[in-house]
């Protein structure tokens, strides 16, 4: 289960506790369901464009297919994500 703890970039240190997995129970139908929530570094990342990134932005992710993705962190992305959890 993917857990992010935090992510220097620049000169700043960002907080990514708030993405940590939980699970949910919801009703429908009638039944019970407990629903796993994880978030993928999607959340705060966006796709590695060399004519845009610096090297240095990079951080390899493996995304829900287990395979190796290269992006870089995303001030925006990371502001939006903080509303994740209380969706």
């Amino acid at each position: 289960m993917s857990s992010f703890n935090e992510m220097r970039f620049g000169n700043r240190t960002y907080d990514l506790k708030h993405l940590s997995p939980f699970m949910l129970g919801i009703k429908f139908g009638g039944n019970s369901y407990t629903v796993l929530i994880r978030f993928s570094c999607h959340c705060f990342t966006e796709g590695f464009d060399a004519d845009r990134h610096d090297d240095q932005a990079i951080c390899e992710c493996r995304d829900c297919l287990r395979r190796m993705e290269r992006r870089t962190f995303s001030v925006a992305r990371h502001q939006l994500s903080l509303q994740l959890p209380e969706l």
